[in-house]
């Protein structure tokens, strides 16, 4: 399957805002990391506005960087058929970065994410 231009940059656009975020959640300055990686001080910036994306080797070096494995960046990124609805994708995309929201939580608050969606789904079910 061929992903066309609008695709590309929908996953171009998420995998940045992503780096971003986990990169910002661990403390590291954009500069620090490129320069830890071997790369020029604006490398992790240049990815992170979506101006470029790193070889499958720097990729795989950014991930052991930052403690993930590579599955993280693309959970929520489905590749659906053509006519697939959009709204879909969405939702899907949605409910990963929700999922991963939840796992930064502390214990104490994910007890109480999970009390809120056990009522809703309780009262879903009456």
């Amino acid at each position: 399957m061929y992903l066309d231009d609008l695709a590309k940059k929908d996953i171009t656009k998420r995998f940045a805002e992503r780096l971003a975020q986990l990169r910002s959640i661990r403390g590291k300055s954009a500069r620090d990391m490129s320069l830890t990686l071997g790369k020029n001080p604006g490398y992790i910036n240049n990815i992170e506005k979506g101006n470029t994306l790193p070889s499958m080797l720097e990729f795989i070096c950014i991930c052991d960087y930052l403690g993930v494995k590579p599955e993280y960046f693309f959970e929520g990124f489905e590749i659906e058929p053509e006519n697939a609805d959009s709204h879909k994708k969405n939702a899907t995309a949605s409910s990963a970065d929700l999922a991963y929201r939840i796992d930064q939580l502390s214990s104490s608050q994910k007890n109480i994410v999970n009390l809120i969606i056990s009522e809703f789904t309780d009262n879903m079910q009456k």
